[in-house]
């Protein structure tokens, strides 16, 4: 079937890397997709898009995570002024930079600093995917 740019932009419905719905934002990801040349689904795409966003948009955003020296801080960054989702408490901070943490320590060879206990993401029941993109 098809899926034509209107559907894309107003469907609502989660895409790219950081799952953006939010119609403007999704537009701006279909016209760099036509001025790319690229499919939607295009992992090149989607890392310029982010990318994009972070350097033009959310410049704060952007300079957190390039300045980092902990995971916390730029998680919570992200989770607050990037991503919005509705539910932002200190459970889903502790949770998101816990698994901001493993991928950190799996990728590096080395462990973060600042580690959550591992034992938080047992207790707590919350999907990382909850995110909505504002």
């Amino acid at each position: 079937g098809t899926y034509t740019k209107d559907q894309f932009i107003y469907d609502e419905a989660g895409y790219g890397l950081a799952q953006w719905t939010y119609w403007s934002r999704k537009q701006g990801m279909y016209e760099m997709k036509e001025s790319m040349g690229v499919s939607i689904g295009s992992v090149e795409l989607a890392c310029a898009y982010l990318l994009y966003e972070l350097k033009n948009g959310y410049t704060s955003v952007y300079n957190a995570l390039i300045n980092a020296t902990d995971i916390r801080t730029p998680s919570d960054v992200v989770l607050h002024d990037f991503e919005n989702p509705e539910v932002q408490d200190t459970n889903v901070e502790i949770y998101r930079a816990s698994l901001g943490t493993e991928i950190y320590n799996l990728y590096s060879g080395s462990v973060a600093p600042d580690v959550p206990t591992p034992s938080v993401r047992k207790k707590k029941k919350y999907n990382p995917y909850i995110s909505s993109c504002h």
